[in-house]
């Protein structure tokens, strides 16, 4: 695996990778799924001196980092490769930049750097300046797994310089990026028009409680999810929806709840004053927050909020919860609690990429999905879909006509 450190290195590793792609003995695709099950078996046991690394480097909680960065993603990548069928004719994209976030740095980027290597891409991995050891860890567990990577370049070097080569450089065929909407409207800017570009960019995941009867397994479930997977994972709501009937009821539950959550050490007083400044009303203070009532007309409806503040909102009618989540700039996961009759009607009204019903998701299942700006570009995470690789179309001459060979 070639390693580089700023932008001449990186051009060279460009020329490098490019050789490689060239050359005319490839290894097959029974050789690489046999090499992504040898994956899934260290995954499935990671060394416990990873996941402290990962835990500290990332500051999510150690189990959520064995769940959700290894063992849960060995678990769904078995499940896919179980499904994947050999002898498939994979034409490659070409060369791939993948540019990973800071928080669930080895998940997001081997969900994406799988069907590439399936379909024969070389790529360029390229970490956040602030998960060395992420990187490390990266090439350690390829190493251990006995994976080719030859094709393969990864750095953890600053962004500032690699960005433009990155994204703009006439030997990379396509971009997938997890990470801020800013970085993501200014990799497009600089983008070739024959480059292909996927983004995830986040969001705010909501909850919608439909009834009174539901408050306690929202609890439960809130509770879980705190202890389990911690206030940086994406499916941790920064919303929660309930009826104004029921509202009172929600407060006192959620009030009893909150001092039973474990405590954060990311500071949100700043962010507490300016929500308290618009007429928001704490209910609990501390890290994580609890705030109710923030006016309609807050810029805080649209934003994506990093620090640990769960917002309580009220509604006087179920379809208002929809309204208020569709009319966002994100679309990435809602989760419905409620009589399955109801969530079920309501569910395909909802502009998210994932919609659950009474169910919490999994360690095995996506970081990445999402509509509107949650998503960008193109969202598909497949070997044989349209970002990782392409379709070729054989006819042949035969007898009275030609005829399709393969496609």
């Amino acid at each position: 695996m070639i390693q580089f450190s700023d932008q001449p290195g990186l051009i060279e590793s460009i020329q490098e990778l490019r050789k490689y792609q060239l050359r005319p003995e490839q290894p097959s695709l029974e050789s690489r799924l046999k090499c992504l099950e040898n994956l899934c078996e260290v995954l499935a046991q990671p060394q416990e001196g990873w996941i402290k690394a990962v835990a500290q480097e990332t500051d999510v909680p150690e189990t959520c980092v064995r769940n959700a960065e290894f063992a849960g993603f060995a678990a769904g990548l078995s499940r896919e490769l179980s499904l994947f069928r050999t002898g498939r004719d994979l034409v490659p994209t070409g060369l791939i930049s993948i540019l990973s976030p800071r928080v669930f740095p080895l998940r997001t980027t081997l969900e994406r750097l799988v069907p590439a290597y399936l379909a024969g891409d070389p790529c360029i991995v390229k970490f956040s300046s602030r998960t060395s050891s992420a990187k490390q860890i990266f090439m350690d567990v390829l190493a251990e797994a006995k994976l080719d990577v030859e094709g393969m370049a990864v750095t953890s070097a600053p962004s500032e310089q690699l960005l433009p080569v990155l994204t703009a450089h006439p030997s990379i065929r396509g971009v997938s990026f997890v990470g801020s909407l800013k970085t993501a409207g200014e990799i497009q800017d600089l983008l070739q028009h024959f480059c292909r570009f996927q983004a995830w960019t986040g969001g705010i995941t909501s909850w919608l409680c439909l009834s009174a009867d539901d408050l306690e397994r929202v609890a439960q479930e809130l509770r879980l999810l705190a202890v389990k997977w911690g206030y940086n994972h994406p499916y941790f709501p920064k919303k929660i929806f309930v009826l104004e009937s029921f509202a009172e009821k929600a407060r006192s539950v959620l009030q009893e709840l909150w001092p039973l959550l474990p405590g954060s050490q990311v500071s949100v007083s700043g962010l507490v004053a300016k929500m308290t400044s618009e007429g928001a009303k704490v209910r609990y203070e501390g890290s994580p927050a609890l705030v109710e009532d923030l006016p309609h007309c807050s810029e805080f409806h649209q934003l994506e909020i990093a620090e640990p503040v769960v917002q309580l909102v009220a509604v006087k009618y179920i379809h208002e919860m929809v309204k208020w989540i569709n009319t966002g700039s994100y679309g990435l996961l809602a989760q419905i609690w409620g009589p399955a009759e109801k969530a079920v009607k309501l569910a395909p009204k909802i502009e998210c990429g994932l919609v659950t019903i009474n169910e919490a998701l999994q360690a095995d299942q996506s970081l990445l999905f999402g509509m509107k700006e949650s998503a960008l570009g193109i969202n598909d995470l497949t070997p044989e879909g349209c970002f990782f690789s392409q379709k070729r179309t054989v006819i042949m001459e035969i007898q009275g006509g030609s005829d399709f060979v393969s496609k």
